[in-house]
C-alpha cells in the first residue's frame, strides 16, 4: 500500500490536512466493507455448484443433455464478478490515497513556501 503524506510542519508554517478536503478514512473504509463482503458471492457460487452436483445425468438431462456445462459457467461467472469487484476497489483505493497524496503535497508546497518567507523575514529583522 502507498504510504499516505504527512502535513508539513515547520517552525513559522505548518500545512493543513489534504483530509479536510478529501476524506480518505471513510472512502478506504468503505473500500473495506465492500471486500469484507465479496466471500457471499464466493459462497454463493459454491452453493450454485452444489446444487448443480445433483443436477447430473442421472437426475435431469434433456436428450442426453445436463445444465450442468450452464451451471459451471454460471459459477465462472459469478467468480469473475468477485474478481472484478476486488480489482476495481483495489483501482478505487490507489486511485485516493493518489488524489489525498497530490493534495497533500499542494499543501505541503505553499506552507512550505511560507515557511522559507517568513523564515527569510524573520532572519531579516534580526540583522
Amino acid at each position: 500500500m502507498t504510504s499516505i503524506l504527512e502535513p508539513y510542519v515547520g517552525r513559522f508554517a505548518s500545512a493543513g490536512s489534504a483530509s479536510i478536503l478529501l476524506d480518505l478514512d471513510t472512502i478506504l473504509a468503505g473500500c473495506n466493507a465492500v471486500v469484507n463482503e465479496t466471500p457471499a458471492i464466493y459462497s454463493l457460487a459454491n452453493n450454485i455448484n452444489d446444487c448443480a452436483q445433483d443436477l447430473n445425468a442421472n437426475a435431469l438431462s434433456v436428450d442426453g443433455k445436463t445444465m450442468i456445462p450452464a451451471i459451471e459457467e454460471c459459477v465462472q461467472d459469478i467468480s469473475s464478478v468477485q474478481n472484478n469487484i476486488n480489482k476495481t476497489v483495489e483501482e478505487i483505493r490507489a486511485a485516493a490515497i493518489n488524489a489525498y497524496n497530490n493534495l497533500q503535497k499542494q499543501l505541503n508546497d505553499e506552507a512550505y513556501n511560507r515557511e522559507v518567507y517568513e523564515t527569510n523575514r524573520y532572519n531579516a529583522s534580526r540583522r
